[in-house]
């Protein structure tokens, strides 16, 4: 009995870091200043299916989006289970990506895009016309 409890113990605690060794993280930093960016949607597309052909082809994608915390990381714990992961990408309203191009992720791993703050003409201008 003593054993058994022991192993189950020890398989709690040994779960989150099996999680978090399939997990994939984005940190969004300010080019200017190089400080970390908090509450940045990142956004991480997976799974993408073409059906039809020629100008009828339609691409279906799932979709996961996380915010950036005070320490300017989005956290995609779920990462190492989901099937061709194909893009990271951000589209902050007050914020214009400068680098960044995440497209074939490895992981466990991190990557970092950099943004540019926009002016607000630079930001009204992408919320009626767009990027």
């Amino acid at each position: 009995m003593r054993y058994i409890l022991s192993s189950a113990v020890l398989l709690l605690f040994a779960l989150p870091n099996q999680l978090h060794a399939q997990e994939y993280s984005v940190q969004a930093i300010d080019a200017k200043s190089g400080k970390v960016l908090k509450g940045i949607p990142i956004t991480l597309r997976y799974d993408c299916t073409a059906t039809g052909t020629g100008i009828k082809t339609k691409i279906h994608c799932k979709f996961l989006q996380r915010k950036t915390g005070s320490d300017g990381i989005a956290h995609f714990p779920e990462a190492g289970s989901l099937s061709d992961i194909d893009d990271i990408f951000s589209l902050p309203i007050n914020y214009s990506m400068v680098c960044g191009d995440i497209s074939k992720p490895v992981i466990p791993g991190m990557g970092t895009i950099t943004f540019q703050r926009r002016s607000l003409g630079q930001t009204l201008y992408w919320i009626f016309v767009g990027d």
